[in-house]
């Protein structure tokens, strides 16, 4: 029924009185408002698929095995997949591509994260 968050309840973008519908909501209500270009979801059972409608977005659930699960905390082993969140289905599919690719092991970088800096050009 409700979608929560550490920040609070996500609130669908397109009429606040209803749900982001799923645990990608949060995923799909920031690619819909513009604060994203795209993004990932990851789904068990409707978790990308769901929201990405809610949302008017294109959401593609992959064939279980197509990515690689790695970095995901699943809920189930058999079933749980991260799939692509976009406004275009063209860009759907180009990320798609993306991560069926960048199944490989990347060396570690040296640099240190405490040492960046976030800079808005505004």
């Amino acid at each position: 029924a409700i979608s929560k968050s550490s920040y609070g309840t996500v609130k669908n973008a397109y009429d606040t009185a209803y749900t982001s519908y799923g645990s990608s909501g949060g995923t799909a209500v920031a690619i819909s408002t513009g604060m994203a270009v795209a993004g990932v979801g990851t789904d068990t059972n409707s978790s990308i698929r769901v929201p990405s409608s809610a949302a008017n977005l294109y959401g593609l659930r992959p064939t279980y095995g197509l990515l690689s699960g790695e970095g995901i905390i699943k809920y189930d082993a058999s079933r749980d997949t991260a799939g692509p969140m976009t406004k275009y289905a063209k860009d759907n599919e180009l990320m798609l591509g993306i991560m069926a690719k960048n199944d490989k092991a990347y060396p570690k970088s040296d640099v240190d994260v405490k040492t960046l800096k976030v800079v808005a050009n505004v």
